[in-house]
């Protein structure tokens, strides 16, 4: 009975804890948001029950800022209980060590939610584009080469070219021409590249293929934590240490197995042909 009490309170701490994370994510991420529009999906999910969402929705009536920390609060809660009544036992470096962990996820989240709640300017993201387009449509007029006329052109220096060519002033800085102007391309896909990166960067929450897979981190995070807590039930035997068994006091280096797969592979290639 005591060991089933104390394997549904980690799981219970650990349902809290993911639930006060996704309750993060709702707020900054559009996918989240759209997978879980509603309280109604999240119990669907298991990831919360009726009876709580009771009591997240009466604190939210009691404050208009969000209330994200709440399962938190009853996550340390019940493992304050817990431990006042006897049914754990941990000793105050361990409960400190593990409210402090607990308390850095919550830090964690409001981060997440400062991120979320602090956004560029939309003015700040409109001049840098017109500026770097600004530049390029100047680029393009004030780096074009001046065509010579002909009786400015030297078609002496350079008699089997079909080039434009002069020495006399202002053409003497403008001639030979470049067809392709290979700095003001590296120049164009620099600034452009960056600002497609700025872009990028501007909402990583957002619903784009390169913004963060938070649905995965949400699926990931709920089954790794589950995993944890059911492992910690398992008996683990200890077994006979291998190199002591083989007589080896100090391990060498371990060997090597690219050069074994390399060889593998040019030795089945040889006897293909």
């Amino acid at each position: 009975m005591q060991d089933l009490f104390r394997k549904n309170l980690r799981r219970t701490v650990m349902r809290y804890i993911n639930l006060s994370t996704i309750l993060v994510y709702r707020l900054v991420s559009t996918k989240v948001k759209s997978r879980f529009p509603t309280y109604k999906e999240m119990v669907e999910a298991r990831l919360i029950l009726p009876h709580e969402v009771d009591r997240l929705l009466t604190a939210d009536a009691k404050t208009p800022h969000e209330s994200t920390w709440t399962p938190i609060l009853w996550a340390v809660k019940l493992l304050q209980r817990a431990r006042t009544e006897g049914k754990i036992k941990m000793e105050p470096a361990i409960y400190a060590n593990l409210i402090s962990s607990i308390d850095y996820i919550e830090s964690s989240n409001r981060k997440i939610l400062n991120y979320g709640w602090i956004n560029f300017p939309l003015a700040y993201t409109q001049v840098a584009t017109l500026s770097v387009f600004c530049y390029f449509v100047a680029a393009l007029f004030g780096r074009q080469y001046l065509i010579p006329r002909e009786v400015n052109q030297d078609n002496d220096s350079f008699p089997n070219l079909n080039i434009s060519y002069s020495n006399t002033e202002p053409f003497n800085n403008h001639t030979p021409d470049f067809f392709f102007p290979v700095f003001t391309y590296v120049e164009l896909l620099s600034y452009m590249g960056w600002i497609k990166v700025a872009e990028t960067l501007l909402n990583p929450f957002g619903d784009d293929d390169e913004d963060f897979q938070v649905n995965y981190m949400i699926d990931r995070n709920l089954q790794v934590s589950y995993l944890i807590v059911d492992e910690a039930e398992e008996e683990l035997e200890m077994a006979e240490d291998p190199f002591l068994e083989a007589g080896i006091a100090i391990p060498t280096d371990l060997p090597s197995y690219v050069n074994k797969v390399s060889s593998n592979k040019y030795s089945k290639m040889y006897h293909m042909y």
